[in-house]
């Protein structure tokens, strides 16, 4: 995880690089990058009552999250994987960030995420309600 607006990458690159020495291409492209604190970014003027970022902090998240993209092509040119930003602390698009991570594992692993277990089991085993809304939503798509 990254913080938004965070602009010394060199510490990510470095221990991408780390990883490429042990990793498989297949496993780096599984990596999700999620970029936190959302309403942090500048000009910090995030919209409360609708819990969303401003426009201005929507456009700098976006354009972050390209600056992380090639800082991540820096090192692995051929990586496709995904980068999703979000806030932790105002519970904002944590359902996205939770299908980036549940859609990147192996589908033997889901359920022991999703798949192991029949629904009503899985749905018992999941208290966080948002994540179940998840699992429910890939279920559906047959992931």
């Amino acid at each position: 995880m990254i913080s938004a607006g965070d602009r010394a990458l060199e510490g990510m690159q470095k221990a991408l690089k780390s990883i490429s020495n042990f990793s498989s291409v297949e496993f780096i492209n599984r990596i999700v990058f999620g970029i936190n604190k959302a309403e942090h970014m500048y000009p910090e003027n995030w919209n409360n009552s609708v819990n969303l970022p401003s426009t201005s902090q929507t456009e700098n998240l976006e354009l972050f999250c390209k600056t992380v993209k090639n800082a991540i092509l820096e090192v692995f040119p051929n990586w496709n994987g995904t980068i999703t930003y979000y806030s932790a602390h105002k519970h904002f698009r944590l359902n996205e960030i939770l299908e980036q991570m549940l859609l990147t594992t192996s589908s033997d692993s889901r359920l022991k995420i999703l798949g192991a277990a029949a629904p009503k089991e899985y749905k018992e085993l999941i208290e966080d309600k948002r994540a179940l809304k998840v699992a429910e939503k890939l279920e559906r798509r047959g992931v």
